[in-house]
């Protein structure tokens, strides 16, 4: 999840699926690479953002869900269920986002409202409840 300062969030409307917004997701790309490694690369690959210049927060949240089915073809034939962890990172609103046009076609910034609202993933509503409701605890 990607939030600014206000906890505005950065959604990415899908390339294949228009009307898909989503935060940055991704998959490992070999199950000997680190979930926090994979986060960061595909941060990179699909904003253009450096981790490295930011903090990028490993939340230890996971969540278990049913593979869509229009993106069933990606995966084997007995794989029905996916498991997405949750990594969030603050960054300047003004920062300049490089989107990959293989991915994505065009981005927006949300308050958390409006983002829950656009998001089509059930993940990236409770990722963006849970980013609300740790920054309203914390102060």
């Amino acid at each position: 999840m990607i939030h600014d300062v206000d906890k505005n969030i950065l959604l990415l409307e899908r390339s294949d699926k228009k009307g898909y917004w989503q935060s940055v997701t991704g998959s490992l790309d070999s199950y000997r690479e680190p979930l926090f490694d994979a986060a960061k690369r595909e941060l990179k690959e699909e904003t253009g953002i450096d981790a490295d210049r930011f903090e990028l927060k490993d939340w230890n949240i996971a969540r278990h869900f049913k593979i869509f089915r229009h993106w069933a073809h990606r995966y084997p034939e007995d794989v029905k269920f996916n498991r997405e962890y949750f990594f969030s990172i603050l960054i300047p609103k003004d920062l300049q986002i490089k989107l990959s046009p293989r991915e994505h076609s065009s981005y927006c910034w949300l308050n958390s409202a409006e983002a829950i609202e656009r998001c089509f993933s059930w993940t990236n509503k409770e990722a963006i409840r849970d980013l609300v409701k740790h920054s309203s605890s914390s102060k």
